[in-house]
C-alpha cells in the first residue's frame, strides 16, 4: 500500500513539473490560461490567509512563502517567442513587488520606482492575458 501512494506521489509531481514548464514555449493563450490559474491560485490562498492573519502584516509574512512560489511558477512558464522580451519585463515587475512585500515586512523604507507604475504595471499584464496577476 505504501508503495502504491509513493508511484502515485510521483506521477502527480511529474504531470505537474511537466504542465508548468514543459520542454518548448506556450503558446500565447497557453501562456495566459496557467499564468492566470496560477495567480488566481494565489489570490485565493492570500485571502484565506488574510483573513485568519488578522493583520495585513501577520498576514503578508504568513504568505510569503506562497507568494514566492507563485513567482518561481510564473517564471518558470516558457513564453511564445513574440512574448519573450515582454514576459521578462512582466517577471521582473513580480520579482520587484516581491522585494517591496519583503522590505516591507523588515521594516525597511521601500526603493522609490524610477519609473511611474500602476498604470504601466497594468498594461503589461494585461497585454500578456494575466489580468488576475495585480
Amino acid at each position: 500500500m505504501e508503495r502504491k501512494t509513493c508511484c502515485a506521489a510521483v506521477v502527480t509531481a511529474a504531470v505537474a513539473f511537466a504542465g508548468c514548464g514543459g520542454s518548448g514555449p506556450l503558446s500565447r493563450a497557453d501562456l495566459a490560461k496557467k499564468g492566470e490559474a496560477i495567480c488566481k491560485q494565489q489570490i485565493a490562498r492570500f485571502y484565506a490567509i488574510a483573513r485568519r492573519a488578522g493583520s495585513l502584516k501577520a498576514g503578508l509574512s504568513t504568505a510569503l512563502p506562497m507568494i514566492v512560489r507563485s513567482v518561481d511558477q510564473l517564471a518558470a512558464l516558457k513564453p511564445p517567442t513574440e512574448l519573450r522580451a515582454e514576459y521578462a519585463r512582466f517577471i521582473s515587475l513580480e520579482h520587484a513587488r516581491l522585494l517591496r512585500i519583503q522590505r516591507a515586512l523588515a521594516g525597511r523604507p521601500l526603493p522609490q520606482p524610477t519609473t511611474p507604475q500602476g498604470h504601466a504595471e497594468d498594461r503589461v499584464r494585461d497585454e500578456l492575458g494575466l489580468p488576475s496577476c495585480r
